[in-house]
C-alpha cells in the first residue's frame, strides 16, 4: 500500500474530497510553511531539521470533520447505479481511523434501511471486499467472524483460536462471547467444544471465559508459589500435569505472570518457555508459549491462514519484527499480508514493527 501523511493522500492520489456544500477542512498532520496563512513566521536563526520519530506512526488519523451520516451518503453514491466506484470507497475509508469507521454500519441502516455489509458484498469482490468488510466491522465483531472462520467446515485453524483468544482483554472477550452468539445461535465454548480436544480445548475454553485477573498489583510471594507450582507440574517430575500450567496461565495478571517467570527462571535456572517446550508439544505447546507471551506488551501478529508461513511461531518478544524476519521463506501469500493487515488495523504500530513488515511483505503498516 502506498504510503502517504497521516491523514492525507499518498503520492499520486489526489486528496479527498470535501463534502458537498462544506468548507475545505484544514489537514493538521500537514506541516504549515513560514509565512504562509495559518502559521507564524519562523523566528530567524532557529534550525530546522527532520522530525524525530517517536513510538508510533500510524498512518491514518481521524479525519478532521467527518460526519458518519456524510460517509455512508459517499458509500452509497459509489455503490448506487451502474457498476461500483472503487476509488471513492477507497478514498473514504482509507481517509477514517477505526473510530471514524466504526458507526458507519448503523449510519448506513439509519440513512438508507439498508445493511451496509450486505451491500458492500454485493458489490466487492475477492481481497478487496475482505478488506473492505475487515474496515468497516468492529474490532470485536471482526473478531468474533475470524473466530467462526476458524472453526466453521472442514478442519480448523488452530493458529487465529490462539492468536485471538490469548492477546484479548477480559471485556474484549465478553464482548467477542456476546457477538459471536447473536451472530451465529450458538455460544463460542459450544463451537470450541465441538471442534477441538484435549488439553487444547480446556486451554480455549479457559481462555474465552474473559475471567483473568486484571489487577496491576502483583503479590511477590504468590508469584513465587506459582513458580514453584509450575516447576513440580513439569521440569521436576516424570510426565506432565498440563492443568496446572492451564491453571496458572490463563487465571494470573499479565504483570503477575511476568514475576512467575522471573521467579521460575531464578529458582530453577531455565526459561519458562523453553519448559514449556519441552513438556508440551502440538497446539497445547503453541497455546500456551502464547500465553506466556503477555510477561512482555506486545502486538500480537495476525491469524495466518498458511500454516507454512506460520513455521511454529505465534506470539513473541516483539511479534511483528520477529515474525517478518523468520517467515521470509517460503514469500508470504496475498492472503496472508491481507490478513495481517486487517487484524492490526486497530492497533498502534511500533517504528520497528512497520519497518520490519515493509521489508517483509514489500509494504506498510497502517492503523
Amino acid at each position: 500500500m502506498p504510503q502517504g501523511y497521516p491523514g492525507g493522500p499518498a503520492p499520486g492520489q489526489q486528496p479527498m474530497p470535501a463534502y458537498p456544500g462544506a468548507a475545505p477542512v484544514p489537514n493538521p498532520s500537514m506541516p504549515t510553511m513560514p509565512g504562509y496563512g495559518g502559521g507564524a513566521p519562523a523566528g530567524p536563526g532557529v534550525p530546522t531539521g527532520p522530525a524525530i520519530p517517536r513510538g508510533f506512526r500510524g498512518t491514518i488519523k481521524d479525519y478532521p470533520g467527518a460526519d458518519p451520516l456524510r460517509d455512508v451518503e459517499v458509500l452509497r453514491k459509489a455503490m448506487k447505479g451502474f457498476g461500483t466506484d472503487e476509488n471513492a470507497i477507497i478514498e473514504l475509508l482509507g481517509n477514517r481511523s477505526g473510530k471514524q469507521r466504526a458507526p458507519l454500519v448503523r449510519a448506513y441502516k439509519t440513512t438508507y434501511g439498508k445493511d451496509l455489509i450486505s451491500d458492500l458484498k454485493s458489490e466487492l469482490t475477492g481481497n478487496f471486499e475482505a478488506l473492505v468488510l475487515a474496515m468497516v466491522k468492529g474490532p470485536a465483531e471482526y473478531d468474533a467472524y475470524e473466530l467462526h472462520s476458524s472453526i466453521a467446515g472442514a478442519g480448523t485453524d488452530e493458529a487465529c483460536l490462539i492468536e485471538i483468544l490469548s492477546s484479548r482483554s477480559n471485556a474484549e472477550i465478553r464482548e467477542i462471547n456476546q457477538i459471536y452468539k447473536t451472530e451465529y445461535k450458538k455460544t463460542l465454548e459450544d463451537a470450541i467444544q465441538h471442534d477441538t480436544s484435549g488439553h487444547f480445548r480446556r486451554l480455549l475454553v479457559s481462555l474465552c471465559q474473559g475471567n483473568r485477573d486484571e489487577r496491576e498489583t502483583v503479590d511477590v510471594a504468590l508469584a513465587k508459589q506459582d513458580a514453584q507450582k509450575l516447576y513440580a507440574a513439569g521440569e521436576n517430575k516424570l510426565g506432565t500435569d498440563e492443568s496446572q500450567f492451564n491453571a496458572i496461565l490463563c487465571a494470573r495478571s499479565k504483570p503477575h505472570l511476568r514475576q512467575v517467570f522471573q521467579e521460575y527462571q531464578q529458582m530453577c535456572g531455565k526459561d519458562i518457555e523453553k519448559s514449556i517446550c519441552r513438556e508440551m508439544s502440538g497446539d497445547l505447546e503453541r497455546g500456551l508459549l502464547a500465553v506466556g507471551e503477555s510477561r512482555t506488551p506486545s502486538l500480537h501478529l495476525g491469524s495466518f491462514k498458511n500454516s507454512n508461513v506460520l513455521k511454529e511461531q505465534y506470539v513473541l518478544n516483539d511479534p511483528i519484527a520477529k515474525h517478518c524476519r523468520e517467515l521470509s521463506d517460503p514469500p508470504p501469500s496475498p492472503d496472508t499480508k491481507l490478513t495481517l493487515v486487517a487484524r492490526l488495523r486497530t492497533r498502534n504500530i511500533s517504528k520497528q514493527a512497520q519497518d520490519e513488515f515493509k521489508n517483509f511483505c514489500n509494504g506498510t503498516i497502517t492503523s
